[in-house]
Order: structure tokens, then C-alpha cells, then sequence
């Protein structure tokens, strides 16, 4: 087969393969699946408007205001109250993300309801319910159906409100990815809970959005029957927005008219704002995707028991023209059952609250930010035009120029569709690109250039056989190279690892399943350690031994080593949950230092390992492990200066067979992820007070720490040091200095 008659055989049948999958539903769902996931995690948090503000109803403010620990259970003048302070802050638009359905204390719904209507500017939510029933047709057999109809607040609360409307999100399995401006219940349009507080935010530009209206050709705005003073009441302002969006529906060039005649001059920018967004939510279509500004806690937010308690030492809310939406919000490290898995939410299990999602909706809606994914037309010719690159580009070249040009291809195109998406808020398709095309091109491509790879394999066959680690091999497919040379001096960051309890798993499993086990166990490893960019240069039993190289000390290998080794924490323990009781408890040790990494060995046999100081004094920190309680130890040469991660310093300690003491940390995680600040602070408080000897003190506040903490190894190690002290064993020579006497 001639180069181009490849070429011309797998370009456009890549292109064609990708163009049919991205438009059938499983293609669409996995470009929402792992696509959309991507461009917002390259994309990264993002400033959220200012003119929006959470206000949390949570456990906190309850302990604090002496309230029910359930939300449902606030006496209803709380919320009075609470509507009163907003109020005066200047709050817009007040939304509630609490349905109000039943009737509480008369005396209070009267109180409440007065507060919503004094304000004339409370949103409260309507719940969505789906009824199922059967319908039996003239003697036939009955048939199911489904309905939706809203359900909403109590009368005397709605009577009282601005507006009301639904906020219908999905539960699990799904990812909240979109939201809706209007649901159709029995063939109505009802605006939901962030469109109302839209319409009710801009209220102050209506004369200008009903003449606007008039001059687009919307006929029955002038009639004066039509159009309430004020619109107090809910159930017009819903009918309303109802027939507008009936409108834009049925004359799909009003959204063009109108934008014409706001291009115009006359108009003051915020009014010119505010009437191009309400604009844009009449006219698009329901179901919206969700712009997330970033995780939970990104909408600035504020405890209820803030606003209901003022603090003279801090300045007064100022909520001057923004739309507050109030509603049951737990911080990040708390359960709660209005919390959806969202985009942002990942491994850690830190889903967003329903009442900020409503935020968000509301804030992509005023800021005209809503994601906008590309139109079928687009998304045909830009999976075609990808997949014939790709294609012809694997089939014309050697595979040593076709991988890394398909590559640079696969690169350039995510490159380009993450721009559009993080300037333009434009969702171009990349998993069906990245994950279908790139991979069946690159396979096509190559499988037809067999033959010639066939020179190359001798090379990369003989270099197999010397070196262990995949970079290495990759290294020497070319030419053939002298193992026996390949040695240097490097700075290294060094991790040792060992399985606990191994020797007890294995012993009740045969050679084989023993094998297995392992093979499973170490894949999860070497493949955290390669993604990380270190190299796995020992395996030794359940013992692992790694190494991150630079030319000169430097933080970013270290950085990468720590990052790999709270990886694998992690990991090990899921790998622990799924294996049927076989656990495999991992202690990580980390150090850094000058060492030799190369080949060890002779007579045509090596062995790529690394040599030095700083290994052996990583498998030594990994054995402190046992005596700490630990998991992961570095020393502070390792991580002492990285402020990617939270570490926990545990105090100087001189290692067996070292004369030098060396000050251990702990790695608790990452920056920015959940940790138990108030036991670091309280550990560090303790070894200051062991450092200073003062034995009865450092034995309370560890005292303390263990009934809070019962799992934690460092307060009982150092525990059990300081009893022996305060029973008169000889004090460190050096305050505070840990002498090991044991491995």
C-alpha cells in the first residue's frame, strides 16, 4: 500500500467514524461526561460576579442563634428577620431556596408573610412533582402516564411574594451539568426560581423592557389590562414571563429586532446590560449549561447568623444591588442532603449546594455567561476536519514523527477549543477527538506501517533487555548504547514504600493468586509514580523504591515526588476497600539528596537502580512509620519548603546508625484540600511544650488531643516518651531530640 493510498484510506475514515459517533447521543454524553469535565478543570476557578451573594442557613448558624438543628424546624420570624436585615443591606432581589409548604404557628406564617411583603422583592421556591396514574382508553387496557405540576408555597406566603417558581435539579447518578429558565407543565411555560429573580432584578428598567418590547413588535404590551402596576404579585409576574416566552418562541427573530434597537444609542450601560440579558434568557433554550465559576464555596457566601447578629468590631453588610439567594449551605467538609455532584466535585466528594447552583444559574443568566455549546453544522466539520488530519498524518509518516505529530495535531485542536471555552464560554467537542479519533488514527496509521517499524524493533528489543524503566527503553530505540556508561550523578528525590501485614495476606493464598495480588498492587503504583514523572528503580518483595532526578536541587522534582507519594495514600486505600478483606496498609518514606542513578551490574546484566545516602535514609523514614503510627514521613530537606502541600512537623529525630538528626514532617495532603487544622494546631502546641520539657504540660494537651483523636500515632508516640521522662527516665541530650534505638 502506497503512502498516500494509506493516507487517503484512514484520514477520512477516522473523520467519518468520529463525524458519525459525535452525533448520535453516546458520543454527545461523552463529550458531557469527560469533554466538559476537562475544559473546566484546565480552565480553573474563575472570578463569580459580584452583584450575587449566598446566604447559608446551616448548622453553625443554628448552634449560634440557639436554634433546631434542622432548618425545616427555624421558627418562620426567624426568616422574618432575616428577610428585614437583607433589606436593609440594599439586597435587590431576595430568592429563597426553601420550600415553605406547610403552615407553621399562624401568628408566625402572618409575621413572615408580612416581612415578604413589606419587602416586595422575595423569590420563594416551588417544588416540581412528577405524578404517575393510568388512563384506561374505551375498554382497553390502560396505559401509563407521567404529568409534572408545581407545587406551590403556602397561599399566604405566595400571596406575599414578588414571585415564585421551581428550581428542578437531578439526583445521582447524574452530574448537574444544566439548568432550566422555564419548565412546561401541561403545555405552560413556568419560569423557574433563577429566571424570576432575573426579571425581578431588573424591575428598575421595566418602562424601558416594555417599550423595548413594544417596538420589537410585541403587540398586546400595550395593553394597559395586560400589565399590572408594579407586578406585586407572583402569579402575574409568572403568567407574564409566561407569554413573553411564548413570544420569543413563536417569532424566533424578536431576540434580533430587540438587540438591533438596544444597539442604538440613548441607552445607560446598566440598563443596556440588564435588557440584553433578559434578552438572551427569553429567547435561548430551556435547558441552559451550568458556567461554574469553580468547587463548593466559590459565590461569596455568608452565614445567616452574620446578618441576624450584627458585630460592632466589623463594618456593616453591604448588599447594595445584589440578589441574595438564601438556602440551606454546609461548608465544604459537611453532609448535607441538598448537595449535587457537579463538575468540580471529583475524588474528593465535595459536591456544591443546591442553593448556590441556583446562584450560579441566576449569575451566567445576568452576566450572559451560560455555556453555549457549538451547533451540529459546527461540531461535524470540526470532528471531520480533526479525524482527516489525524488519520493522514499517522498513515503518511514514520512512526517515530506520526505519534508525536499526531500529538502536537491532538494538542493544537484542545488548545484551541479550550480558548474558546475559557474566553468565549463556547463548548467545543473534545472527547470524541482526544479519546475516539486520536487513538483509532494513531492505530490505523501505524498497524498499516508494520513493516517499517519492523527495523526499529531489534533496537528497542535489545535495549528491553537491559533497562527496566519505560523512558529508558524509549531512549535507546534507536541506537544501540553501552549500558555499562549510563551512570550519573543526579539530585534525587527518593520515596521507599512497604506493605504492611504482607507476609500474614500471603500467607493464606497460593503462588498464584499471590502474584496477581501483587501485579495489581504495584500497577497502581508504578503507574502514580510514572505519571508524576518519576522512575521506579527497585522492587524488592512488597518494597518499592522511586526516584524523582534533577541536574541540580531543585523544588519541582521534590514537589512531584510528595504529590505522587499523597497519590498513592490515597489510592492504596481504595485499592484496601475493593480486595475482599486482603489489606495492604502502605508506609511511604521520603527524602532528598545526591545519589547515583544508572546500571549496576555486569556481563551483559543490569540492573537501573539508585545508590546514595538519601535512599537508605528514605527506607529508614519509612520504617519510622511503624514507631510513629504514620503513613507518609519526609524529611523537612524534602518538603519543609513546599507550599503545595500541608505537612505536619513532627520533631528532630536521629535515625539509627545517622549522626546527624534529621526534623521529620508528616504529609497530611494537599493545599487547598480539607484537613483537621485544629489538630495540627493542638500537635504543634504539644511538641512545643515536649521541646521546652515541660513533661506535665505536654502530657495534657496530648491527653486532650487522643480523646479527640484516638487513631493519632504521633500524640501517643510522643506520649508515651513523655510519661517515661516524667517517671524519671534521663531527659534527650538535646531538648526535644528523638534518639531511636531500633529500625
Amino acid at each position: 500500500m502506497r503512502r498516500w493510498t494509506r493516507a487517503w484510506t484512514i484520514g477520512p475514515g477516522t473523520a467519518v467514524l468520529g463525524m458519525l459517533l459525535a452525533g448520535t447521543p453516546v458520543g454527545l454524553g461523552l463529550d458531557e461526561r469527560f469533554g466538559l469535565g476537562w475544559l473546566f478543570l484546565m480552565r480553573g476557578p474563575i472570578a463569580p460576579p459580584e452583584e450575587v451573594v449566598v446566604v447559608s442557613l446551616d448548622a453553625q448558624s443554628a448552634r449560634r442563634l440557639g436554634l433546631p438543628e434542622r432548618i425545616e424546624d427555624w421558627p418562620r420570624t426567624v426568616h422574618a428577620r432575616l428577610i428585614e436585615r437583607l433589606v436593609e443591606a440594599g439586597a435587590s432581589v431576595i430568592a429563597f431556596d426553601v420550600f415553605f409548604q406547610d403552615a407553621r404557628d399562624g401568628a408566625q406564617d402572618r409575621i413572615f408573610a408580612d416581612a415578604i411583603a413589606a419587602a416586595g422583592q422575595v423569590v420563594l421556591f416551588d417544588e416540581l412533582r412528577r405524578q404517575r396514574g393510568l388512563v384506561d382508553g374505551s375498554g382497553s387496557m390502560a396505559a401509563m402516564f407521567e404529568t409534572e405540576r408545581v407545587v406551590h408555597p403556602l397561599p399566604i406566603l405566595a400571596e406575599a411574594a414578588a414571585g415564585h417558581g421551581p428550581f428542578p435539579l437531578p439526583r445521582e447518578p447524574r452530574r448537574v451539568d444544566q439548568f432550566w429558565t422555564f419548565v412546561t407543565t401541561a403545555e405552560v411555560p413556568v419560569p423557574t426560581l433563577p429566571m424570576i429573580a432575573l426579571q425581578r432584578h431588573a424591575m428598575a428598567t421595566f418602562p424601558q423592557w416594555l417599550e423595548l418590547l413594544r417596538e420589537g413588535g410585541v403587540a398586546w404590551i400595550g395593553e394597559r389590562s395586560e400589565m399590572p402596576q408594579g407586578l406585586r404579585s407572583g402569579a402575574e409576574l409568572s403568567r407574564l414571563m409566561a407569554r413573553l416566552r411564548g413570544e420569543f418562541l413563536e417569532d424566533p427573530r424578536l431576540a434580533e429586532r430587540l438587540r438591533d434597537r438596544l444597539g442604538g444609542s440613548g441607552w445607560q450601560l446598566r440598563a443596556k446590560a440588564l435588557l440584553a440579558a433578559l434578552i438572551d434568557a427569553y429567547h435561548s433554550p430551556d435547558s441552559r449549561y451550568l458556567n461554574f465559576y469553580g468547587g463548593a464555596g466559590r459565590i461569596r457566601t455568608v452565614s445567616s447568623h452574620q446578618v441576624l447578629t450584627a458585630d460592632p468590631a466589623s463594618p456593616p453588610l453591604d448588599l447594595a444591588g445584589r440578589v441574595v439567594f438564601v438556602g440551606l449551605s454546609e461548608p465544604l467538609n459537611v453532609e448535607s442532603p441538598d448537595k449535587f455532584m457537579t463538575v468540580f466535585g471529583g475524588s474528593d466528594g465535595i459536591d456544591i449546594n443546591g442553593v448556590e447552583i441556583a446562584a450560579t444559574a441566576f449569575a451566567n443568566l445576568l452576566g450572559r455567561r451560560t455555556l453555549t455549546p457549538a451547533g451540529p453544522l459546527p461540531i461535524l466539520l470540526l470532528v471531520g476536519a480533526f479525524g482527516l488530519a489525524v488519520g493522514m498524518t499517522a498513515a503518511s509518516w514514520p512512526a517515530l514523527v506520526a505519534i508525536p505529530a499526531s500529538l502536537a495535531l491532538a494538542a493544537l485542536y484542545y488548545a484551541g477549543a479550550q480558548h474558546a471555552f475559557s474566553a468565549h464560554a463556547l463548548w467545543l467537542p473534545v472527547a470524541v477527538p482526544i479519546l475516539i479519533q486520536l487513538p483509532l488514527g494513531l492505530f490505523g496509521g501505524l498497524l498499516a506501517q508494520y513493516r517499517e517499524a519492523r527495523r526499529a524493533r531489534s533496537n528497542i528489543s535489545r535495549a528491553m533487555r537491559y533497562y527496566l524503566p519505560e523512558k529508558v527503553a524509549t531512549g535507546l530505540a534507536e541506537a544501540p548504547l553501552d549500558p555499562g556508561k549510563l551512570t550519573e550523578r543526579v539530585y534525587a528525590a527518593c520515596m521507599v514504600t512497604d506493605a504492611e501485614r504482607f507476609t500474614s495476606v500471603a500467607e493464606d493464598m497460593s503462588p498464584e493468586e499471590v502474584s496477581g495480588f501483587l501485579n495489581e498492587y504495584f500497577e497502581i503504583l508504578f503507574g502514580i509514580v510514572e505519571r508524576h514523572g518519576g522512575i521506579v528503580t527497585d522492587v524488592v518483595g512488597d518494597g518499592m523504591t522511586s526516584v524523582w532526578t534533577a541536574a541540580q536541587p531543585e523544588p519541582g522534582c521534590r514537589l512531584r515526588a510528595c504529590l505522587a507519594a499523597l497519590e498513592i495514600d490515597r489510592a492504596v486505600g481504595e485499592f484496601n476497600r475493593r480486595s475482599d478483606g486482603r489489606r495492604l496498609p502502605t508506609r511511604i518514606g521520603l527524602h532528598a539528596g545526591q545519589a547515583m542513578v544508572g546500571n549496576v551490574g555486569g556481563s551483559g546484566r543490569f540492573a537501573y537502580s539508585v545508590m546514595g545516602d538519601s535512599v537508605n535514609t528514605a527506607a529508614r523514614i519509612e520504617s519510622l512509620n511503624k514507631q510513629l503510627g504514620t503513613h507518609l514521613l519526609a524529611t523537612e530537606t524534602m518538603a519543609g519548603d513546599l507550599s503545595e502541600v500541608v505537612v505536619r512537623p513532627l520533631g528532630r529525630f536521629q535515625l539509627v546508625g545517622k549522626r546527624e538528626a534529621l526534623p521529620m514532617l508528616e504529609i497530611v495532603g494537599r493545599r487547598g484540600e480539607a484537613c483537621d487544622q485544629r489538630l495540627l494546631a493542638e500537635f504543634a502546641a504539644a511538641l512545643g511544650a515536649f521541646q521546652r520539657q515541660d513533661w506535665a504540660r505536654t502530657g495534657e494537651l496530648l491527653e486532650q488531643i487522643l480523646l479527640r483523636s484516638p487513631w493519632d500515632g504521633p500524640s501517643r508516640f510522643y506520649l508515651e516518651e513523655c510519661r517515661g521522662y516524667a517517671r524519671g527516665a534521663a531527659p534527650p541530650v538535646e531538648p526535644g531530640l528523638i534518639s531511636l534505638k531500633r529500625k
